[in-house]
């Protein structure tokens, strides 16, 4: 039986908003910006549908151009939340890994290993093989790994579940 709440976030709106600082030290404001489609996932991406999200101190940080590199410009907070899976790129069908449907949660990076002594300890955020944050979709090395900075996917979901539903 699909989940309830999920029938009322099925949908893939055309526009969503996002929190957004043109420039390090700049405030944010809410502006409304194109919400990626089914059609520009890649294999192995997911697209969620955001039900919930903050701001935590990490994007207060990054915004301020504090404890760590200079972030890439236009600055988009948020990066942590809660949705469901709305859309699944190629490699992602029955059986393998997650499901439109899903509730899932974003977490600050994606790509970790999981084999570590760091992923293993439940510290993913320390793997030393962690490659991609969620702030933006940039990679530890700066290098753009989504086609929109504020698309909500998160490569690598077809990698083997633990714990849950995590991606």
């Amino acid at each position: 039986m699909a989940d309830p709440i999920f029938e009322n976030f099925k949908d893939i709106p055309t526009t969503h908003k996002a929190a957004i600082s043109d420039h390090v030290g700049d405030y944010p404001t809410i502006r409304t910006v194109p919400t990626p489609q089914p059609s520009s996932l890649k294999p192995g991406e997911a697209l969620v549908r955001i039900v919930y999200a903050g701001v935590c101190h990490t994007d207060v940080s990054i915004t301020m151009g504090k404890g760590t590199d200079l972030p890439v410009e236009p600055i988009i907070g948020g990066h942590e939340g809660a949705g469901y899976i709305v859309a699944l790129g190629e490699h992602l069908g029955p059986g393998k890994g997650p499901k439109l449907g899903d509730r899932v949660g974003v977490k600050f990076m994606a790509d970790s290993c999981l084999t570590c002594d760091e992923c293993l300890d439940g510290a993913e955020e320390s793997c030393p093989d962690v490659s991609t944050s969620t702030q933006n979709g940039l990679t530890r090395n700066r290098e753009e790994n989504v086609e929109e900075s504020d698309i909500q996917t998160l490569s690598g979901a077809d990698r083997e579940m633990r714990g849950g539903r995590m991606i």
